[in-house]
């Protein structure tokens, strides 16, 4: 491929493997543009497992909740998009080896803490989290996937200022 001299962008480039990338139809200015994302109002809200993983990295189960049947009227901080449809994320933190080790701030090891959070977690939402093998068997057969829940949204205030939504509390609906 010939190298180029000028600094244009060529409108339809190749890569060394010759796939093309297509036309860059691309017009953007991120200081006239950019808008923080939309938070949803502290409060209660019903939601929908839409995914469950496992980040065995991190040791937690990550829930993806999707904010459903709410008031149709219920808007974020934006005023513009709604709250239903939105993605809120909720987080168990699974022991790890050496937790038992280690105080937890308020009293007891961080190990009990979170065997009592994830006991706690799972009797209200109903599913059972007993074992390791336990829950990644039921991420793997996708066995969360669908169930009705009422969350807790809170907004948190992170390091760098920025501010995003979290869930502190999340139960199944009954059925």
């Amino acid at each position: 491929m010939a190298k180029k001299t000028d600094s244009s962008v060529a409108e339809d480039k190749q890569t060394e493997g010759g796939e093309g990338y297509g036309e860059l139809n691309s017009d953007f200015n991120l200081e006239e543009e950019y808008k923080e994302d939309p938070l949803v109002t502290k409060g209660n809200y019903n939601g929908a497992v839409e995914s469950v993983r496992m980040d065995e990295e991190e040791t937690l189960v990550t829930w993806n909740i999707i904010l459903n049947n709410n008031d149709p009227g219920l808007l974020c901080t934006d005023g513009e998009t709604p709250v239903n449809g939105r993605p809120i994320p909720f987080k168990n933190w699974l022991p790890l080896a050496g937790d038992d080790r280690v105080m937890a701030k308020k009293g007891g090891t961080k190990r009990q803490v979170k065997i009592n959070m994830l006991k706690a977690f799972s009797d209200q939402m109903q599913v059972s989290m007993n074992t390791m093998v336990q829950i990644r068997e039921a991420i793997a057969e996708q066995e969360w996937v669908g169930i009705d829940v009422i969350v807790s949204v809170i907004i948190e205030k992170l390091d760098d200022g920025r501010h995003l939504n979290n869930i502190s509390k999340m139960v199944r609906i009954p059925f």
